[in-house]
């Protein structure tokens, strides 16, 4: 499966580079190459809620915002920061990340106890004692990561700058921690594992955090530093950029904390063929 995801990953990406010579370096067609397909990917979480005779508007809309990004012509980034504000590491904090990084990375039967278990040095005796079972410990770790992008949101909101510089800062603090020691979220990959109320809710969860992200794209559109565009698709872009920015090192090795802003937010906020 992975071979062939990997196939429509290079297809994908010939297509959107294969013309004139890019002045884009690989790991940044690669980057963006991502970027496109965790939106593609993410559709099945949001459409569902739309008209079907909207659908060729959202599509005109998503192409657009994609290829010419957020930022009005005006703008000039401040290259403002903000922390996530966590709180103290313990072994709940522990558990937490240990299975984040495992269902991430094998999914929700190859994150097995035993595994999460072994990954802390831990018994299958303290796992019980910190969690009732495996499924309430995914569900916990889906509401660890919306605490995450809220304490991001609520930190960016509060930022003295335009409404792009705060919708920027936050998105790179997110994408920042999934690179960190910190990270990473939860992949929405995990929600097909939930029953279906749960999943329902969690989809539900999801949709509202970009509700959030939206009206911090009205509050830069109103003061001018982003375009005219809509919000609402806005934000169901900006979600699954940061839910991907964990597993881009596996297609952009380059990918860090460090540069992880300018090489995969940018492009979102710039247009896909920034340079």
């Amino acid at each position: 499966m992975f071979a062939a995801y990997t196939g429509m990953f290079k297809q994908l990406r010939t297509q959107l580079f294969s013309g004139e010579p890019s002045p884009l370096s690989r790991g940044d067609q690669n980057a963006r190459t991502h970027l496109v397909l965790g939106s593609l990917l993410w559709l099945p979480a949001w459409l569902p809620c739309e008209e079907l005779e909207d659908y060729p508007f959202n599509a005109a809309g998503i192409a657009d915002l994609l290829l010419r990004g957020f930022a009005a012509k005006t703008w000039q980034p401040d290259n403002a920061t903000i922390m996530i504000p966590m709180p103290k590491p313990g072994p709940r904090e522990a558990f937490l990340q240990a299975a984040t990084k495992l269902i991430n990375e094998h999914g929700y039967h190859g994150a097995s106890v035993e595994k999460i278990s072994a990954s802390l040095n831990v018994s299958k005796g303290s796992f019980y004692h910190h969690n009732q079972n495996k499924d309430e410990l995914v569900l916990d770790c889906f509401e660890f990561t919306f605490s995450v992008i809220r304490h991001a949101q609520n930190a960016g909101r509060a930022l003295p700058y335009t409404g792009l510089d705060r919708l920027r800062a936050t998105c790179a603090a997110l994408v920042e921690y999934q690179m960190s020691s910190r990270g990473p979220l939860l992949r929405s990959t995990a929600l097909a594992v939930l029953p279906e109320s749960a999943r329902r809710e969690m989809i539900a969860r999801m949709n509202r955090l970009s509700g959030r992200f939206a009206s911090m794209v009205a509050d830069g559109i109103v003061d001018g530093s982003i375009r005219p565009v809509d919000p609402h698709l806005a934000g169901q872009l900006i979600n699954p950029m940061i839910n991907g920015a964990a597993e881009l090192p596996r297609w952009c090795p380059q990918a860090s904390a460090e540069n992880i802003t300018d090489l995969y937010v940018d492009p979102l906020i710039k247009g896909l063929f920034c340079v």
